[in-house]
């Protein structure tokens, strides 16, 4: 379907030209999913609330902060992706929801060295020695101070 517009301003002006009538963009989730992601939200408010107390008084004792933190996090699993795209991600125990599970997600994506000197590639679990995983092309750690 198409619509004539006449150009009010720019090059353009005056002039009549065609444009397509754009379609209605298509959902980025399904019912369920934004269901689930609904549920999920809730659930975390709640958690957050029943654990208020115990975060307010670990203040900025990270490691206390964190055992409350997994205690939610092993309640209610991770974040689900529409919560991670919306304005909901912005919500205070979301924020440490979702940073508790990148923690842990990049601590284990940490290549193991071995006592020999190899080392094992936390992607494809092969054992090596070179820079580079031999399998599947993983950059390996960096021998000398065992940091990646």
């Amino acid at each position: 379907m198409r619509r004539r517009n006449e150009y009010a301003v720019g090059m353009n002006k005056g002039k009549i030209m065609d444009d397509k009538i754009t379609q209605a963009a298509r959902a980025l989730y399904t019912v369920e999913e934004t269901k689930q992601a609904a549920e999920w939200i809730e659930k975390a408010r709640s958690l957050g609330e029943k654990y208020k107390n115990e975060l307010d008084e670990a203040g900025d004792d990270t490691d206390k902060k964190n055992e409350i933190i997994k205690l939610i996090y092993d309640e209610i699993g991770p974040v689900p992706f529409p919560v991670q795209m919306s304005m909901a991600a912005g919500i205070p125990i979301v924020v440490e929801i979702s940073r508790y599970q990148k923690e842990t997600e990049k601590s284990k994506k940490v290549s193991v060295i071995n006592p020999d000197g190899s080392w094992t590639c936390w992607i494809c679990k092969s054992n090596n020695t070179g820079k580079y995983c031999q399998t599947c092309g993983n950059i390996g750690p960096n021998l000398t101070d065992n940091k990646l």
